[in-house]
């Protein structure tokens, strides 16, 4: 029957710094966060047992910040023109930029016509973005 080693001193401070529980707050959030940095900035010099405080912290955070704070998802459509409007871009640029009819990008800027691999592909390679940020190739959103 094996043994479970004794938390070491460092290990019991950062449960007394922050214990690992959930995160109930933005405060107990902000505490985490600081504690996370604090054991990214010494990095490749932390012990066993502060690895493996950094770990379950880190999903502690993340449980926490995508319960409370939540990625909403929005179309393929909705993406672009966001990244087009960000950039000074018209519609007329990309689709020429893209190789697509003015008409055909509009239509699915306007979301009556699907986003088809070619034009995922065309659109961005013209704005200089990896495809994969489209979302899944069978879907029309985007998280």
């Amino acid at each position: 029957m094996s043994v479970i080693a004794p938390p070491s001193p460092e290990y019991l401070d950062l449960i007394n710094e922050f214990p690992l529980r959930p995160i109930h707050t933005d405060e107990e959030l902000a505490v985490a966060t600081q504690t996370l940095h604090k054991l990214l900035d010494r990095s490749g010099k932390l012990s066993d047992d502060e690895e493996g405080y950094l770990n379950i912290l880190g999903d502690v955070i993340r449980t926490y910040e995508t319960t409370r704070y939540p990625v909403r998802r929005t179309s393929r459509a909705k993406f672009t023109l966001a990244i087009i409007d960000s950039r000074g871009l018209s519609m007329d640029d990309v689709a020429r930029g893209s190789g697509i009819d003015t008409a055909t990008l509009g239509a699915i800027l306007a979301g009556t016509q699907p986003f088809t691999a070619d034009c995922v592909a065309g659109v961005a390679g013209y704005l200089g973005i990896d495809p994969v940020l489209f979302g899944e190739r069978d879907s029309d959103s985007w998280a």
